[in-house]
């Protein structure tokens, strides 16, 4: 049956690695800590503190990133847990998403599975309930991440339509093994470009919705949050403007219901395997690939993206192998010890002594245990994202595989 314009708006919060302890140089690193507060007074605090928009909003707010509110803005995000407390449908608007931002492709299977477990408990401590859909980084997407997502009590996930081989329906279907399956809600990667990018496509809301919205059917589009005022301002208070049942009753739409949405259909289709919403080749923007030109590499750039990762990478898979001769329990045991210590990872203090002693390892378990900690951080996307040789970004990724190296005495 035609359910008319449906319109949902899919937004990322999101706040790269800001500060973080060194443990072997003895040192805090600190990438633009001040920006934190800067994105929160002008994005945060007027689209999720204030006030929520009332429908056909749905967003993921990153795990550090809740934990620095928590620290930083407390009263602001004790408002903003009360916001989300008062959606009816919460569970379904607010997305979970593995606590660690990496390109989630890039991982093994377990580990994959692992920061995704990490994720979901995380956001119930915060929020006190499971969320039943899940943002992956990037949108970095393949075949493994799904079933992974699927394995941890996810009904949905969100992808560009460029990610699907066919995107008939929204939401479509993923068929997995031992006949599970995994709702993908698709949103328009052309338009969602043009929505954050072009700042004359989003200067009037009812212009917007008659140009851009005009066909039945369901209209989805997905941005950063910090789009909603930081990257440019005023948004926030179009997109306020633009969801509210008035808004959209006037132009003939309304915002759409996922949990409806889910009910509806089962049409199927396939995920474009290594793919992401702002990187189509191969995810090159993290690897290096020379096929990729994401924010117009240089040289130096990419040849330095490339060695990072294919040094994590490597670090990453060696730990695991250490690791599972220290104990085969060792994915519990680093789990609840960075659950236990997660507040403090990304405080820029020093937690190593509060981690080490969650672990009750030996001294080169311990050692063992940061070192896993400190390449998944490293492999963290901002990292590599922009294309500039000098990008401040990269002392990420180039500061924990130091530290990596350090710890196993290379």
């Amino acid at each position: 049956m035609p359910f008319g314009k449906e319109v949902v708006f899919w937004a990322h919060f999101y706040q790269p690695l800001r500060e973080g302890w060194l443990h072997t140089e003895g040192r805090r690193l600190q990438v633009g800590p001040e920006w934190n507060g800067i994105i929160y007074d002008q994005s945060y605090r007027n689209v999720l503190e204030k006030a929520i928009p009332e429908n056909g909003f749905c967003f993921s707010l990153y795990g550090p990133l809740r934990d620095w509110m928590i620290r930083e803005r407390r009263a602001g995000f004790e408002k903003i847990k009360t916001n989300i407390n008062k959606l009816s449908d919460k569970e379904y608007r607010v997305m979970g998403d593995p606590y660690l931002h990496d390109i989630m492709p890039f991982l093994p299977d377990k580990d994959q599975a692992m920061n995704i477990k990490i994720g979901r408990e995380a956001f119930r401590e915060d929020m006190d309930f499971y969320p039943n859909g899940m943002w992956l980084p990037e949108t970095a997407v393949d075949k493994t991440v799904l079933e992974n997502i699927e394995k941890a009590g996810y009904e949905y996930t969100v992808l560009g339509n460029h990610q699907l081989k066919a995107a008939g329906a929204n939401p479509m279907w993923i068929t997995l093994p031992g006949h599970k399956e995994l709702a993908v809600f698709h949103f328009d990667s052309k338009l969602s470009g043009e929505y954050s990018y072009v700042p004359s496509v989003t200067s009037n809301g009812d212009e917007f919705l008659d140009k851009y919205f005009w066909w039945d059917g369901v209209h989805s589009v997905a941005s950063d949050g910090e789009f909603y005022g930081h990257h440019q301002k005023w948004k926030d208070l179009f997109i306020a403007y633009l969801l509210t049942k008035e808004t959209l009753n006037k132009h003939g739409m309304r915002a759409l219901d996922i949990r409806d949405a889910l009910l509806r259909q089962r049409m199927r289709t396939e995920v474009i395997e290594n793919t992401s919403w702002s990187c189509f080749e191969n995810l090159g923007r993290w690897n290096g690939d020379e096929r990729c030109f994401c924010d117009q590499p240089t040289h130096e750039a990419r040849a330095k993206k490339r060695e990072l990762y294919n040094g994590l990478t490597r670090k990453n898979i060696e730990i695991n192998g250490l690791l599972d001769r220290e104990n085969n329990n060792w994915r519990e045991i680093y789990s609840d010890a960075f659950l236990l210590n997660r507040r403090k990872i990304f405080s820029g203090d020093n937690f190593v002594p509060d981690f080490f002693r969650s672990l009750r390892a030996s001294n080169e378990g311990e050692k063992l245990y940061l070192a896993k900690l400190y390449s998944l951080i490293g492999l963290t996307s901002c990292g590599w994202f922009f294309g500039k040789h000098d990008s401040i970004e990269r002392q990420i990724p180039q500061s924990y595989l130091n530290e990596v190296n350090n710890l196993l005495h290379v």
